[in-house]
């Protein structure tokens, strides 16, 4: 829910019934609140159907809800690959400390005589 304030004006008044009875209902979801305050004194509120505003707010928290999700998938990822990289850095130095294979000499091959 959207919340607007505004500075009250006693000149505007209440212009009919079907304003009356609009300030005496309870929002919906998604549509926008203008509270009439005067000196710290909410004296009437008026409910109007979302703006675009409204849509484009409902849109921006989509959008950081996704972002952040992307966020964290990628940090995962980037743990994942530091564990690998680290991972394989330990197994090419075993590689590089470990001795030559041992030289191997050819057999004559065996005679069937």
């Amino acid at each position: 829910m959207i919340v607007h304030r505004a500075r009250f004006d006693p000149k505007l008044g209440l212009t009919g019934l079907g304003t009356a009875a609009r300030m005496f209902r309870a929002p919906d979801p998604g549509q926008e609140v203008t509270l009439c305050e005067e000196d710290g004194m909410v004296r009437f509120f008026s409910v109007s159907p979302p703006s675009g505003a409204a849509e484009l707010r409902r849109s921006l928290n989509r959008a950081e809800a996704a972002l952040s999700t992307a966020q964290a998938d990628l940090a995962r990822r980037d743990d994942a690959l530091a564990a690998l990289t680290e991972r394989l850095d330990r197994l090419e130095a075993q590689v590089r400390s470990a001795p030559p294979p041992a030289k191997r000499t050819r057999r004559p091959p065996a005679d069937d005589t």
